[in-house]
């Protein structure tokens, strides 16, 4: 009955399982086809158990754990575990819990399984589960291994995607929120963390990285607000301290552009690692506002030939020009830049 069953899904498949189980603990199988008399566990296993957590992870992982107690059984049930925890189906109180303060492994998969082993599993369940697109159930096992870098890494890829969108678009919505909520929890979850010191703590230069592409998805969110507040916007991309000064254009006419001073490319030395993406798109929001600036200045000059309007436009020119050898220095060339480049200036031929 074992073995027949074991190729037909029809057949009476836990029989089959329990009974291959017993004849394994006491050595009266094979586990490989290369022997007359063997059984196929990970397939019938991952059968059958992909039907039973569905109504009772619970349940359906005391398999495993039976079979880690078997010395004479293969390993293969720890791959069909990382399998299963990638599902959204399963669920993650098998291996613990997270609240806003606490990371806890209550699960009974720390109870069967050793400790090192258990969060072997877990990482590997948490890079599945990133491949298959299911972030948010990735940042909760990367959170319950330990793993914050990855989950760091995986943010700064996310964002670097969706920076320019609008507020509106579902995708940049949920990451951010992912983010956002990342910030609030990781102080408290690293400190409290089962592993202490073995716990993977996130890269100072990832950290920097990531905060600076979350504060240009924002500067991008007030962009496209309805009614734009190009004055607030261009603030924010000042405080960020990555491009040449930007606040001549809130200075009164009479003060000088020296006086203001123009910051040089060593702005960039706290994002070495800086996210090319996140860059480029800082200086297209840039070249946008300078755009319609300059459009909008050139008519009032036209209607009113006020000399505080040209002398913005003079200014404007000039920073053009340093913000153009700035790009240079940065070495993140662009060909959508450097055409935006020409266009602007050739609105002041």
């Amino acid at each position: 009955m074992c073995f027949t069953s074991t190729s037909n899904k029809n057949g009476n498949l836990i029989e089959a399982l329990h009974v291959g189980i017993s004849l394994s603990y006491y050595g009266l199988i094979y586990h490989k086809p290369k022997y007359n008399y063997y059984i196929e566990f990970e397939r019938l296993t991952s059968f059958i158990v992909d039907k039973i957590i569905r109504f009772s992870c619970e349940l359906g992982f005391h398999y495993f754990y039976l079979f880690n107690s078997i010395t004479s059984m293969p390993n293969f049930f720890k791959k069909i575990i990382v399998e299963k925890l990638s599902k959204n189906f399963c669920d993650t109180k098998i291996v613990g819990v997270i609240n806003s303060r606490q990371v806890k492994l209550t699960g009974s998969l720390s109870q069967f399984i050793k400790i090192n082993e258990m969060y072997e599993i877990i990482l590997k369940s948490a890079i599945v589960t990133e491949i298959e697109g299911n972030y948010k159930r990735a940042v909760i096992f990367y959170t319950f291994s330990g793993a914050f870098n990855n989950i760091t890494k995986m943010f700064i890829k996310l964002l670097s995607c969706v920076i320019s969108k609008l507020p509106t678009d579902p995708e940049k919505k949920d990451y951010t929120a992912l983010v956002q909520e990342f910030f609030n929890t990781y102080v408290f979850h690293s400190t409290s963390h089962p592993r202490k010191k073995e716990q993977q703590l996130i890269e100072f230069q990832n950290f920097i990285d990531l905060q600076f592409l979350f504060k240009i998805s924002q500067i991008w969110n007030i962009f496209h607000q309805e009614i734009r507040d190009y004055e607030k916007v261009l603030s924010m991309i000042h405080e960020l301290g990555v491009f040449p000064c930007l606040e001549i254009f809130k200075q009164k006419p009479e003060i000088s552009v020296k006086k203001n001073g123009i910051k040089n490319s060593k702005n960039l030395s706290n994002y070495r690692k800086i996210v090319k993406k996140g860059f480029i798109s800082l200086y297209d929001l840039v070249l946008c506002i300078l755009t319609e600036k300059v459009h909008n200045l050139m008519f009032k000059v036209k209607n009113e030939n006020r000399h505080y309007l040209k002398y913005k436009l003079m200014v404007i020119k000039l920073y053009i020009k340093r913000l153009e050898v700035y790009f240079g220095k940065t070495r993140f060339m662009d060909p959508l830049i450097l055409e935006k480049f020409q266009k602007i200036k050739k609105l002041f031929q």
